[in-house]
């Protein structure tokens, strides 16, 4: 304890420091003092005296470490006696131990087996090693297609592995007092098999082909042995391996395959392998045909295939551009000249063989050239024949009746035929030799229509007044697509039908041309225009929007049109005249319909505003205050727009504001003067202040700095209060911690940034009053938290 003393105040201040000394004590109680092997067991330290941390030696070489928690649990998984140590520690870093011994009676569980990998089956013998520190009563062993084999401490059993895969043996063993445990040997015993089947992904090939084979074993361990059919064996450690077949023919293939472990497997595979092997090859029963055109190509086929049985698909190349894919073919060449004949053969499998020989056709020949085989109605057609070879004569057939002998000439068709074509054919005459040539045109009509609807589909005639709304339909023949246009612009997006809306935005009637052009498939084209009228609206002028008095009367006018309706139907003198008088008692908005000759319609209108006496609620309109206090005002007007004139202008925040603050020094009426903004109304209204002259000077005696409520900061208060000289506060040894000479700032309790102590503050105070006095007062400010 220290005591600290003050000779010139006479104060004193006391204090103390308490020293603490301690010793930490071990001591633990354990849950089970003789337990099974592998079973949980609970130490509690929680007896031990001042201590802070933990340390747990188990006794078979681990511990817990330094911890904070006085209880743990731990499994053994030996048998026999461990000595338990506790040592604890306090804050100051003293320990104290303790130690307990436990008796851990087992089992713990072990055995061997005389073999763990065999071929095909395997019988296994497991011999119990297991210990404990009392008799194992009995020993079982689960395996894994759920037999069972029990024994005892020490015991020997067999068992037969029969099937290939990798098996697990689990073994429980129970002491004489119930202690029991399990072990499991996961993956302890291998029973493995080999396997001969293989497979090849392509059984048919063709003769030099790389054919694959694949083993279903894989092991590059394994001994493989191959025999493909052919010579003698491949033995090595393949399994994938690959051989070509110089001849066709159907193959034996036979596969021997042996692991390092002598386990062995044999598979042959009867005609495995079919390689195809085709032989192309014919003959011309004659080589020169005088007519091309009426003399047949013939042959004589001498193509054959191995196996016989395999199917051969035969493809002719004639020498022209042409193939035929038969095996005997029918041809009459287009034209004369020397050809390669090509037979090419292929097996289903892609084995091929090709084969060819020459062959001349003589004849007469030409180009027959029409310059379109697809025409419209009326388009001119060119026809000509050039490169004449061997031709005597030649004469056209145009399809529609008109034979020419010209080489070159134009021709147009005038309808559509019936099956849509004209056939077309030049024939070539050479000694007795005739070669015809045809061909067909195509010719085809597309005709333009369309409608100008109302959207309730109803056709317009003429026109309509402006805006209308239309619809463009167009109801062409043979049409697939379509080009609309208004007065030459392109519009819409092509479709069978086109919205549009006509207007016209000036005073005089106007004609658009609506323009319709249509495609069929084979770009034929047809249009057909449209004018319709669009009857121009009225131009209406109309008074312009303004602002009247209550009670007054106001003329307006429209004009533009022929004839006026004015809406709304009350408080006007005619809704059919062009210049009627309205006195509207509300705002109203006067809506004119104006109509032409074509009884087209144009709408307008004229908003009046009608200025309404104001209606105004002004509060206070009498209040009684001390003198150097203030009144507020409250003015609460129904439109907007008023001015505002407070007279006098005497202590009064502003005299043209809707709500000034007074502060008269003697009693006082205010006046206020309110217009609107067409000076249709002024009304006057009065607020009376009655100014009561009292003064006092005072500070509160206590306040609560750390508190929430208003008390936090002390004030001067008083009434008739003109200035605040001076505001002084001092603590018990006279030093000043506030000033201030502004009555609207106080002492929060704060000196120099920190709060000050509970207790009694002095304070003077001096103020000059509203009618000229000094007023000054002191005394004493308690300050608490």
């Amino acid at each position: 304890k220290v005591t600290a003393y003050n000779s010139m105040s006479g104060c004193d201040f006391v204090d103390s420091v308490q020293v603490n000394i301690s010793s930490p004590i071990a001591s633990f109680e354990i849950s089970d003092v003789v337990a099974c092997a592998y079973t949980l067991v609970d130490l509690n330290g929680s007896a031990s005296q001042n201590i802070t941390e933990y340390y747990w030696d188990y006794g078979d070489g681990t511990n817990s470490g330094w911890m904070s928690e006085p209880a743990v649990q731990y499994v053994w998984t030996g048998v026999g006696y461990y000595p338990i140590k506790l040592t604890v520690r306090d804050d100051n870093g003293c320990e104290n131990s303790i130690t307990h011994e436990i008796h851990v009676l087992g089992p713990v569980i072990d055995m061997s087996v005389d073999a763990t990998y065999g071929c095909n089956s395997l019988n296994v013998t497991f011999t119990d090693l297991s210990t404990a520190d009392e008799y194992i009563s009995q020993v079982m062993w689960e395996f894994p297609n759920g037999d069972v084999i029990t024994g005892s401490q020490g015991s020997v059993v067999e068992y037969l592995f029969d099937e290939d895969g990798t098996y697990s043996v689990t073994v429980y063993a129970t002491t004489i007092s119930g202690c029991t445990h399990d072990t499991t040997y996961t993956d302890l015993i291998t029973v493995a098999s080999v396997n001969a089947e293989f497979s090849a992904p392509d059984q048919i090939g063709c003769v030099g082909e790389e054919m694959l084979f694949s083993a279903a074993e894989t092991d590059p361990s394994y001994i493989y042995t191959w025999n493909f059919g052919v010579g003698g064996n491949v033995v090595g450690n393949e399994p994938e391996p690959a051989h070509e077949y110089s001849a066709g023919g159907k193959f034996d293939v036979s596969l021997h395959v042996e692991s390092l472990l002598g386990c062995a497997d044999s598979v042959i595979y009867t005609k495995f392998i079919i390689i195809q092997e085709p032989t192309a090859n014919f003959s011309l029963v004659n080589n020169f045909l005088s007519c091309y055109y009426s003399d047949p190509f013939s042959i004589n086929q001498n193509s054959s295939v191995v196996p016989p049985e395999t199917v051969l698909a035969y493809q002719w190349i004639m020498g022209t551009g042409d193939t035929l894919n038969i095996e005997n073919p029918q041809y009459l060449y287009p034209y004369p000249g020397v050809f390669d004949v090509i037979l090419n053969v292929e097996t289903p499998a892609g084995c091929t063989d090709s084969y060819s020989q020459t062959l001349t056709a003589d004849g007469p020949y030409a180009d027959m050239l029409i310059s379109d085989s697809i025409a419209c109605v009326g388009q001119e057609v060119e026809f000509e024949v050039t490169n004449m070879q061997g031709v005597d004569n030649f004469e056209w057939v145009l399809g529609d009746g008109n034979p020419s002998s010209l080489a070159s000439f134009t021709h147009s068709y005038e309808t559509v035929p019936p099956d849509g074509y004209y056939l077309v054919s030049l024939t070539l005459t050479s000694g007795a030799c005739i070669v015809p040539f045809t061909d067909s045109i195509f010719v085809f009509d597309v005709t333009a229509r369309f409608d100008i609807t109302d959207p309730q589909a109803v056709v317009i005639v003429g026109g309509k007044c402006s805006p209308f709304d239309a619809l463009l339909t167009s109801n062409s023949e043979n049409e697939i697509s379509r080009t609309w246009s208004i007065d030459g612009e392109v519009y819409g997006s092509g479709n069978i039908s086109e919205e549009i809306v006509f207007q016209n935005p000036s005073a005089d009637d106007i004609s658009v041309e609506v323009y319709l052009k249509v495609e069929d498939e084979h770009g034929c084209v047809d249009s057909v225009f449209k004018l319709i009228n669009v009857f121009a609206l009225p131009q209406v002028r109309i008074h312009n929007d303004t602002i009247i008095c209550f009670a007054d009367e106001l003329g307006i006018y429209a004009t533009g049109g022929t004839s006026y309706i004015w809406s709304p139907n009350q408080t006007i003198s005619d809704t059919s005249s062009s210049t009627p008088s309205v006195w509207p008692s509300d705002n109203t908005m006067y809506t004119v319909q104006v109509s032409n000759e074509k009884l087209c319609e144009s709408f307008d209108s004229v908003y009046i505003t009608v200025m309404q006496e104001p209606n105004i609620i002004l509060t206070p309109e009498r209040d009684t205050i001390m003198i150097g206090d203030t009144v507020f005002s409250n003015l609460i007007p129904d439109q907007e727009n008023l001015t505002f004139n407070w007279t006098p202008p005497t202590n009064i925040s502003c005299y043209d504001c809707q709500m000034p603050y007074f502060y008269p020094l003697e009693s006082m009426r205010y006046n206020l003067v309110v217009e609107d903004s067409l000076r249709c109304f002024r009304h006057n209204y009065y607020v009376d202040i009655v100014v009561r002259e009292e003064y006092s000077l005072d500070v509160p005696m206590a306040f609560t700095p750390l508190g929430n409520d208003e008390n936090r900061i002390v004030y001067v208060k008083g009434f008739g209060i003109k200035k605040l000289l001076q505001f002084r506060i001092f603590n018990r040894w006279g030093e000043e911690v506030f000033y201030t000479d502004d009555i609207h700032k106080g002492w929060d309790g704060y000196y120099k940034g920190q709060i000050k102590n509970i207790d009694n503050y002095s304070f003077y105070v001096e103020a000059e009053m509203y009618d000229g006095s000094i007023k000054d007062k002191k005394g004493y400010i308690m300050l608490m938290r």
